[in-house]
């Protein structure tokens, strides 16, 4: 987590501190489990690529929301995935004048996404309330296929997408039944470093990328209140991602480093889950 994140934490929660002194408060924490698909690809201005297809995640975590004065929304969520398999597919970029290669993940990988934002609850009826947002996000992933596979003895990519995000979440209760919708817009700032070795040497090449752009997620639920302020549900989440304007380069075991336009970056992840909300 860097600077820019813990800066947000540390100035919201200033912020907030008149309000978390209210003694109206609410909090509802959210157990998930669940499957987590990812995507990424990237191309530089020669037309050389690199992605990472079909990465299959078990994602895990808690959410937290709390709701002050039945107004004032916190929301703070911690999410973190075990990557369970993929591929990984190379045309020219690790391996620039090379064939095209394709080949099966084996080592390990894993993800890690804190998110942070704040809000206020507008209820027109009983029924039914709509929430404008903002905050911060961030989301790590890091692979490490540290066994052979094609033609690589190793490849170890770093992936960091963050920034500031704005939207809304939308809540309607029937008796016992919910349904959430959000949708969100975000500011996205690209970083991507890795290294990776082709036998018989075993020096490492690195890359190192950086890059800002856009993107949107969105996030459909439903719920069913089983107990007093306890609700069981399901949810899917789509998060989507795309480097306008960045740089790569790459540092070579020959001792060459080339420089190149990074054309696009483009990451796109989705979550299927089921969920378990308590309210306090």
């Amino acid at each position: 987590m860097n600077n820019r994140l813990l800066l947000l934490l540390s100035c919201t929660y200033f912020m907030m501190f008149p309000l978390l002194a209210a003694k109206k408060a609410t909090t509802d924490v959210t157990p998930f489990l669940g499957y987590r698909h990812d995507n990424l690809k990237w191309t530089i201005n020669n037309g050389a690529n690199f992605q990472w297809k079909n990465l299959n995640f078990i994602d895990y975590g808690v959410r937290g929301k709390t709701t002050l004065k039945d107004r004032y929304i916190i929301k703070y969520d911690l999410g973190l995935s075990n990557l369970l398999s993929g591929h990984l597919n190379d045309n020219q970029y690790l391996i620039p004048g090379g064939a095209s290669t394709s080949s099966s993940f084996k080592g390990w990988g894993l993800a890690f996404r804190p998110n942070l934002g704040f809000g206020y609850k507008f209820k027109p009826n009983r029924w039914f309330n709509i929430s404008p947002q903002l905050g911060y996000s961030y989301d790590l992933i890091y692979i490490n296929n540290n066994k052979r596979t094609g033609p690589f003895t190793s490849v170890k990519d770093t992936i960091q997408w963050q920034g500031p995000w704005t939207g809304f979440d939308a809540t309607a209760k029937i008796r016992r039944w919910s349904v959430n919708f959000g949708a969100f817009y975000h500011v996205a700032f690209y970083r991507n470093t890795g290294n990776w070795k082709v036998p018989p040497v075993a020096t490492k090449n690195t890359f190192h990328q950086h890059g800002t752009g856009q993107g949107v997620s969105g996030r459909l639920g439903f719920g069913y209140e089983v107990a007093k302020s306890l609700t069981l549900g399901a949810e899917t989440d789509v998060n989507w991602r795309r480097v306008n304007s960045g740089r790569d380069s790459r540092t070579f075991t020959t001792g060459v480093t080339t420089k190149s336009k990074l054309k696009s970056a483009n990451w796109n992840s989705y979550d299927t889950r089921v969920i378990l909300t308590k309210t306090f």
